[in-house]
């Protein structure tokens, strides 16, 4: 018994994870992002898409730690992700 609900919990685990630090996928489809400071958890928002959230963290990451933050997107790829945001975005409404 006790081995399937650790099984369960790990499929939970794995639905709710992202390939990107600080995101994670929520229960309603949208993606959330946080900071870890001193132990501390910071909510920094919940987004549509998960790129989004990626970026939202890397912002907030470089504001509190500046030179040592850990960033999912390096600084200069930074403006291409965030055209590819406006693009999802776009073409979320072509389909709506």
């Amino acid at each position: 018994m006790r081995t399937s609900l650790l099984n369960v919990s790990r499929i939970r685990r794995k639905r709710e994870s992202s390939k990107y630090r600080g995101v994670s996928h929520t229960r309603s489809g949208t993606y959330k992002a946080q900071l870890c400071i001193n132990g501390d958890i910071l909510y920094l928002g919940t987004f549509e898409f998960e790129l989004e959230a990626a970026i939202a963290h890397d912002k907030a990451s470089e504001q509190y730690f500046h030179e040592h933050a850990k960033l999912n997107f390096a600084k200069e790829s930074r403006l291409d992700v965030i055209d590819s945001i406006h693009h999802l975005k776009e073409l979320k409404k072509e389909f709506e």
